[in-house]
Formats: structure tokens, C-alpha cells, sequence
């Protein structure tokens, strides 16, 4: 296979793969990412903003999966509480949805076979979903979050106006 080949076919494949990325990041947007969020939103979890950004900072510098699980174990395994990472078992339910992008990863690493000349292509992807899969996370959590203070404020006003505080 000549060079200008090579570069063609890398070309193609990183195209490819930005698009097949693409199309499982919508998929993550619309579905389980709503549900992780909305439960670290729920009364009684403390997990907070920083939190979270945080998690989702660590999954965009690392190069290695095993520290954005290892960052959860540590913090499920610290939240003593039961009011945070370890909520109605938000922290496992996170961990296995991040696990079971392995297989979005291998779907598409099959997908892309006649492009793969890296071994390490398939862990790769899977970094790559799993830090578009904690993005979503994050910014549905902001805003569902934002959502809630709204209410909250919204509530405090009506029932101000009610008793009479406030023309």
C-alpha cells in the first residue's frame, strides 16, 4: 500500500469514525444520559455541580477508562452517607452504563474493520463514547438543575404574592 493510500484510507477512517461517534452521541443525548441526570438532580443527593464537571474534565484529559472508573469507585466508596455518589445506587448505575459502551465501541470498531490498523482502535472508541456519554451527563444535570432553581424561585414568589408580602 503506497503512503498517499495510507493517508487516504486514515482520512476516511477518521471521518467514519467521527461520524459513527456522532450518531451514538445523539443516541446518548435522547436516552439513559436524561435518567443519570434527573437521579443526581433528586431531592436528597448531594452530588453538585463541581462534581460532576469534574468527572466530566477527568474523562476528557485521561487516556485510560480505568480512571473514570476508578474516580467513581473512589467516590461511591467514600460517600459513607448514602447521599451522593452512592444515592439509590446512581454511582453503579453509572459505572455499568459506562461498561456497557463496550459495546457501542465494538459495534463500531466491527463497523470500521477494513479501516482498523491499530489494536488499541476499540478501547480508544470506547474512551471516546464514554467521555461524550458524561458530557451529555453534565449538561443535562446544569440544566436540570438551573430548571429546578427556577421552580423553586418561581414557587417562592407565587406564595409570597399569596400571603400578601409582595404587590
Amino acid at each position: 500500500m503506497s503512503d498517499q493510500t495510507k493517508q487516504i484510507s486514515e482520512i476516511i477512517k477518521r471521518v467514519k469514525l467521527e461520524l459513527e461517534i456522532a450518531k451514538k452521541s445523539d443516541e446518548y443525548a435522547l436516552g439513559q444520559t436524561h435518567e443519570i441526570a434527573a437521579s443526581l438532580n433528586e431531592k436528597g443527593c448531594k452530588v453538585d455541580k463541581a462534581q460532576v464537571r469534574g468527572l466530566e474534565n477527568l474523562a476528557n484529559t485521561t487516556g485510560k477508562i480505568s480512571e473514570i472508573t476508578d474516580w467513581l469507585k473512589i467516590h461511591i466508596g467514600r460517600d459513607t452517607k448514602r447521599e451522593k455518589w452512592s444515592f439509590n445506587g446512581i454511582g453503579h448505575e453509572l459505572l455499568s452504563a459506562l461498561e456497557n459502551l463496550r459495546t457501542d465501541a465494538k459495534q463500531i470498531t466491527k463497523t470500521l474493520s477494513q479501516y482498523v490498523l491499530d489494536e488499541d482502535f476499540e478501547r480508544q472508541v470506547h474512551l471516546q463514547l464514554c467521555r461524550e456519554f458524561l458530557q451529555h451527563i453534565s449538561a443535562h444535570f446544569e440544566y436540570e438543575q438551573r430548571n429546578l432553581e427556577n421552580e423553586k424561585s418561581k414557587k417562592r414568589a407565587e406564595d409570597a404574592i399569596a400571603a400578601g408580602s409582595v404587590e
